[in-house]
């Protein structure tokens, strides 16, 4: 079986951030994924001050929470691929109990070896052959 050819990885921020082709290790998951979009959705609460005039604390929150959840799905896609599952999956995440099953596979659970039909093992190592 023929898988990509595409670089073994890019772990670049603004690949992490806005991309959804590639794979990516879990302390990816964590470090640049889970919790910048947490601090990107919760930090508008902290921010947002009384004296703003009205509409002003709006302005704010909507694109940051657009960016928080672009983010959250961007590594959650490829988390998924580099489990060997299709990005579609993040939607399970959205079901109450499935969402507990879905941060388990993504934050604690290992990748493929080798490659997989999303690309090359983002920690360089070679499948193991049975």
């Amino acid at each position: 079986m023929t898988y990509s050819t595409a670089p073994a990885y890019n772990g670049s921020i603004l690949h992490t951030f806005f991309s959804f082709k590639g794979r990516c290790t879990r302390l990816d998951y964590w470090l640049k994924g889970f919790i910048p979009s947490n601090i990107l959705f919760f930090a508008p609460l902290f921010i947002i001050q009384p004296t703003w005039p009205e509409g002003m604390d709006t302005l704010f929150f909507v694109p940051m929470a657009i960016l928080s959840i672009w983010i959250g799905l961007a590594v959650g896609v490829k988390r998924f691929h580099d489990r060997g599952h299709a990005g579609a999956y993040i939607f399970f995440s959205l079901i109450p109990i499935a969402n507990l099953i879905v941060l388990l596979q993504l934050g604690f659970m290992d990748g493929e070896y080798g490659p997989n039909f999303y690309g090359q093992d983002p920690k360089s190592r070679e499948k193991v052959s049975a």
